[in-house]
């Protein structure tokens, strides 16, 4: 059985595993990737309009060369996010390929209802929401990171897959970091460090938290309050909310962290309480985000919003949950805060979950259910 794996690896941890799974266990496999073939983004003038006469050419050329891999191989496995061409599904089904698609999110809900990069009405939005519907109707198995997503995006693109099999849950999946040291929690420190990190999308409503610092700082509440993100246009609008309101050296918003250049160790040395998301749409209410089985990987306790992926595998004993209301978040951390031993025992429990659900190992159990399932032979 040959695979073809096609798409970028826009997602952290799943895409590259899955590549690391199937060398691993010996199955004959290609990936094919169009960025690759694609002349990247400069800000050179002459770069940018070598850029635009080539790469219509180049998408041409590897349209053909895709056609090619899709009719030499029995499988398509299409990476996350990556279900972006009506095309090649049709392609591949018109042959008779077996075809798997990573759903992960959906493409009309990203651009349409969180980025809100496009009208509800333009074209661009019919677009991507048939090609949604087109990854859930042309593919043989659908994956999924938990039933509440799959049930959000259903009725977002009015698709259903229940009683079809086409439907697999694969859950999130991180790496296991080294344990935190909760230096407050754990009495080495007078006052809690509370972190919040990611990217200024929407679903993270990260105006929320700031509104709830202002809160605790008003009641003179004593803390270090870090927000770690990406340095870009967002970034720059919550620094210049934080300037004006002249709280740069009280709430700290640095861009120069991420998990590649010491964040991680950041985190472990100094946080003792993370938050997850606390956003004001629906796709805030439906997720499971990353950050908080980051921090369940370092057994840091994590307080987030009332979600319904989020209570699908973690319950009041494993991780605080609060609505997204300002000073309900406030609220909350001072009580969570007050209790060190049961902030203690949240963290155990949630690492728990990490342990039973998010790890490599369920991961990759869960491909080879996967794979085993279509009795491929490899």
């Amino acid at each position: 059985m040959k695979i073809l794996v096609i798409g970028n690896i826009a997602v952290n941890y799943r895409s590259e595993y899955l590549l690391n799974f199937l060398i691993k266990n010996n199955y004959k496999f290609q990936w094919i990737n169009k960025d690759y073939f694609l002349m990247p983004a400069q800000n050179a003038l002459l770069i940018k309009i070598l850029r635009r006469i080539a790469n219509p050419i180049l998408k041409f050329i590897y349209f053909f060369i895709e056609c090619l891999y899709i009719i030499k191989s029995d499988c398509i496995y299409i990476l996350p996010m990556n279900h972006d061409s009506i095309t090649r599904y049709y392609f591949a089904k018109l042959l008779r390929k077996k075809v798997i698609t990573d759903f992960y999110v959906s493409l009309y809900d990203t651009y349409i209802n969180d980025r809100k990069k496009y009208s509800k009405k333009s074209l661009t939005a019919y677009k991507l929401k048939y090609l949604d519907r087109q990854a859930f109707y042309k593919s043989d198995k659908v994956i999924f990171l938990n039933r509440s997503e799959y049930e959000y995006y259903s009725e977002i693109i009015d698709c259903n897959l229940e009683n079809n099999g086409k439907k697999i849950i694969i859950p999130l999946f991180v790496p296991q970091y080294n344990k935190a040291k909760l230096p407050y929690l754990n009495n080495i420190r007078e006052i809690p460090t509370i972190c919040w990190w990611g990217t200024f999308l929407n679903l993270h409503g990260l105006d929320n938290i700031i509104k709830a610092f202002c809160i605790l700082l008003q009641r003179n509440f004593k803390a270090n309050f870090y927000l770690f993100g990406i340095d870009n246009d967002q970034s720059k609008k919550y620094i210049k909310i934080l300037e004006e309101k002249e709280l740069t050296k009280k709430i700290f918003l640095r861009t120069d962290l991420t998990f590649a250049n010491g964040l991680i160790e950041f985190l472990i040395e100094n946080c003792d309480l993370a938050l997850g998301n606390f956003g004001e749409n629906e796709k805030a209410r439906n997720v499971l985000i990353n950050k908080i089985l980051d921090a369940c990987s370092m057994y840091i306790p994590v307080l987030t919003m009332q979600n319904n992926a989020v209570v699908e595998f973690f319950n009041d004993n494993s991780i605080f949950i609060s609505n997204n209301n300002p000073e309900e978040i406030a609220n909350k951390i001072e009580t969570v805060l007050l209790n060190k031993e049961r902030c203690k025992v949240v963290a155990l429990n949630g690492n728990n979950i990490y342990r039973s659900v998010f790890t490599q190992e369920k991961y990759f159990q869960k491909l080879h259910n996967l794979f085993s399932s279509l009795n491929w032979k490899h």
